[in-house]
């Protein structure tokens, strides 16, 4: 069973890809580094970062919530 931390790093890979937006678009936010060690599940990010990711790819929080498998 995956763990929260990297489903729900996966699940926003998935949404920055859908979004078509690179590591570099979101670098003002979030380090690449960063971003990465959270997709893979290596990391966790804080949520007050993540709503900011998510806003900017346009996305909401509810959006990923059900996608993720939350809702």
């Amino acid at each position: 069973m995956k763990q929260k931390s990297q489903n729900y790093g996966s699940c926003f890979k998935e949404l920055r890809q859908l979004a078509a937006f690179k590591y570099k678009d979101l670098e003002a936010i979030m380090s690449k580094t960063g971003i990465v060690k959270f997709e893979n599940g290596t990391s966790n990010i804080s949520f007050e970062k993540l709503a900011k990711l998510l806003k900017f790819m346009g996305y909401t929080l509810s959006d990923f919530m059900y996608l993720s498998g939350e809702s």
